[in-house]
């Protein structure tokens, strides 16, 4: 599954995330977008958006949420956000938006995989 990670920094956890993915069968596309206004044009086709948060940055991973949300490019692709427990605000406004939800960091796979699968079949 081609699988577009956006991180807004480029750390470890990004690092992480994608080698996660590629072991399970995701091929990760990683972009790290050092602003919000993103154009959100995408490299290739991607059939799932994955959102890394960055922590005391929940309004502008938010932000960014909904521009992926809003690009034409994207707007009907499942969107993912990954969050810890400290960020449910956040994951619960993801959880509002149309084909969004939110997984825990880091990564668990099978969670990660029953996310993607509820997302794919609330689009059918």
């Amino acid at each position: 599954m081609n699988t577009l990670l956006i991180h807004q920094r480029d750390d470890d956890r990004a690092t992480s995330a994608a080698k996660t993915l590629a072991e399970h069968g995701y091929s990760p596309q990683v972009t790290v977008v050092s602003q919000i206004r993103w154009d959100a044009q995408p490299a290739g086709h991607a059939d799932l958006v994955v959102v890394l948060s960055q922590l005391y940055k929940e309004t502008e991973t938010l932000e960014l949420c909904h521009t992926v949300r809003d690009s034409e490019a994207f707007c009907n692709t499942p969107l993912l956000v990954a969050v810890n427990m400290y960020q449910m605000p956040l994951a619960n406004r993801v959880k509002d938006m149309p084909a969004a939800d939110f997984v825990f960091i880091p990564l668990d796979i099978d969670q990660f995989d029953k996310k993607v699968e509820q997302l794919r079949e609330e689009e059918a």
